[in-house]
């Protein structure tokens, strides 16, 4: 039998990343979830009871969350980080909104170190910029991260 894929669900929303990665890897186990939407956790809840997603702790808080207990147990992240920083259909505050949650993600990504790094976000994060600025985009700046830490 294969070993499991093993998988830490960042901003895991309604687990669809989750449920995409599972058509990918049969063998993919989620130790972990991460999300502070109340109706999205109850979802997630709803969705282990019933089998489709795996049964794992729901961290609400990604800012007090802690990696590196899973370091070296976890071959993925996954994070559908928030959209409303870079949303067409609003303020696009970028870096600038309190919404802006790269930093924490980045930070448990290096606490972590898994071998794959899979993030979602909306087509706008393209043409937003970092602090305003129109010299760096956010994309970037999330790019170079991932680079400075072994990730092409």
């Amino acid at each position: 039998m294969d070993h499991p894929v093993t998988h830490l669900s960042l901003c895991a929303g309604y687990g669809g990343i989750d449920h995409g990665l599972r058509n990918v890897f049969s063998n993919l186990r989620t130790v972990s979830y991460v999300e502070i939407e109340a109706a999205a956790c109850q979802n997630l809840v709803f969705q282990m009871q019933k089998g489709s997603l795996d049964e794992a702790p729901i961290y609400t808080d990604l800012y007090t969350f802690y990696g590196k207990p899973y370091r070296d147990k976890v071959s993925i992240i996954s994070a559908g980080f928030s959209c409303q920083p870079f949303s067409t259909n609003g303020k696009r505050e970028s870096t600038e909104d309190e919404r802006y949650i790269w930093p924490e993600i980045d930070r448990v990504i290096g606490e972590v170190k898994p071998a794959t790094v899979f993030i979602e976000n909306v087509r706008g994060i393209i043409s937003a910029q970092v602090d305003g600025s129109d010299e760096s985009s956010v994309l970037l700046d999330v790019l170079c991260r991932l680079e400075v830490r072994g990730y092409r």
